[in-house]
């Protein structure tokens, strides 16, 4: 592995969720086994075969269940800052010397706007309708990137029935209710 990616990778990134340990008892095939005593904060230990699960992984460059592709300007966005007027006491707007509204830092924000997106179109659409006299100090515009692999591999594991818990507690219920007939007997 080098820092020069292959034509099919340009401008791509590939995520891979190696935070799967592996449980015996469940079957499922992860990317390291829990140690029995932690070692400061490492808690597991990733084996040879491990590494060629993830090496393998790598090299296919196709999604799956522990592996996703997404294009670099998936992760980068627009930090905006938005700036509002500021007033004095009679509710007057007051202005610079060069004749541009002076803006109250008080009020001031900041917006994240995906690099995928128009700035002024969401501008226009997110910000003006709730502030209408507010606009972008457009010297302030930053490019940041952020990846987030919850938001990526995240599984949503949907509540059980509210019957199946309730028939559960029922049966708890009856189960308590035998243990302490049996125990003051």
């Amino acid at each position: 592995m080098n820092n020069n990616k292959p034509k099919h990778r340009k401008g791509k990134v590939q995520l891979i969720n190696a935070n799967v340990p592996e449980d015996k008892g469940n079957g499922i095939e992860g990317f390291c086994r829990p140690e029995k005593r932690s070692l400061g904060n490492k808690r597991n230990k990733i084996e040879s075969f491990h590494i060629e699960k993830l090496v393998e992984i790598y090299t296919s460059f196709q999604e799956g269940a522990y592996s996703k592709v997404y294009d670099n300007d998936d992760f980068g966005y627009y930090q905006i800052t938005v700036e509002q007027p500021e007033y004095n006491e009679k509710g007057k707007q007051f202005y610079d010397r060069k004749g541009n509204l002076k803006p109250d830092s008080r009020k001031r924000s900041k917006e994240n706007i995906d690099l995928k997106y128009d700035i002024e179109e969401y501008f226009a659409k997110e910000v003006l309708p709730h502030v209408p006299n507010a606009w972008i100090d457009y010297d302030k515009t930053r490019i940041g990137y952020e990846i987030n692999f919850t938001k990526y591999f995240f599984e949503f594991k949907g509540l059980r029935p509210s019957e199946e818990v309730k028939n559960e507690i029922v049966t708890l219920e009856k189960d308590i209710t035998t243990l302490l007939n049996d125990l003051l007997a």
